[in-house]
């Protein structure tokens, strides 16, 4: 089977609705060709190619098909979501090291970043990677990344490893990711719902997750601790004001740790901002 014409999206789901009817060699020459259209399509509809993405023969070939492609942003964040779908709701161990494989491949630059940390090993590593880049969205992303260190770390987190990971990944998104970190309730709803996943070592690195960032901003210029608190406020304000971590008793627990962030709290109080 020859691709040398164009190929209508619906002329390239009849040959992706059964792969086993296709040869490895055509479906790396479809793949070559079409991944971009194919990944957003996949991407967009999820659920409708979900028999194709659980199939090794589709990861391998893909693998192949781009390993030498240099992917756009929105290419990657397409297949990242693909393999991190695959990685959290698959089990099959030989499938998650294909997936692992391509993740490592075209995340290549954070994964071997954060494996340099010598702090998590190189799945988890390439995990992160993944998870970091599968959404459009931040706080997705950032919901993601933190669930896993929280959860599947494996490892009881200190301040100083969660500064260094972030350091890696939100160096040039910290408003956002402080913002998800404080607001994110996952771990604290799965306590009340008493759900078994929800370990003593899960709860303590999402306490340190916490108190991590507040560290972080507590290192940055007076206006810009300022600009984030206040960004925080409106968007937990505009959310009705929903239970999060407390800010305050986080700073309360360092006492001294963190005099620029308690005396711009203290400004933003007597403009009407109260910071929970």
């Amino acid at each position: 089977m020859i691709f040398n014409k164009f190929m209508t999206i619906d002329e390239i789901n009849v040959i992706l609705s059964d792969i086993s009817k296709v040869t490895s060699k055509d479906l790396y020459e479809l793949l070559s060709k079409y991944h971009g259209t194919i990944l957003k399509e996949i991407y967009n509809d999820t659920s409708r190619f979900s028999s194709l993405t659980k199939s090794t023969k589709f990861i391998t070939v893909l693998t192949q098909a781009i390993s030498d492609k240099d992917l756009d942003i929105e290419e990657k964040t397409y297949c990242n979501d693909l393999l991190y779908t695959n990685m959290v709701y698959n089990n099959d161990d030989y499938m998650r090291k294909l997936v692992s494989s391509l993740g490592y491949i075209i995340n290549k630059d954070i994964a071997n970043r954060l494996i340099s940390l010598n702090l998590l090993d190189k799945e988890m590593c390439i995990f992160l990677s993944i998870a970091d880049k599968s959404s459009f969205k931040d706080y997705a992303t950032i919901r993601r990344v933190n669930f896993a260190l929280a959860v599947s770390s494996h490892i009881e987190l200190t301040i100083k490893n969660v500064i260094d990971i972030y350091s890696i990944l939100y160096s040039d998104k910290f408003s956002s990711a402080f913002i998800t970190s404080i607001m994110d309730m996952t771990i604290q709803n799965g306590i009340e719902e008493e759900e078994p996943w929800v370990t003593a070592e899960a709860e303590n690195n999402d306490n340190t997750i916490a108190t991590a960032v507040v560290f972080i901003l507590e290192s940055t210029a007076p206006s810009y601790i300022s600009f984030v608190l206040r960004t925080f406020y409106d968007k937990w304000n505009h959310s009705g004001n929903p239970k999060t971590k407390s800010i305050k008793s986080i700073i309360e627990s360092y006492d001294g740790s963190f005099y620029k962030t308690k005396l711009i709290i203290e400004e933003l109080y007597g403009d009407g901002i109260i910071i929970p």
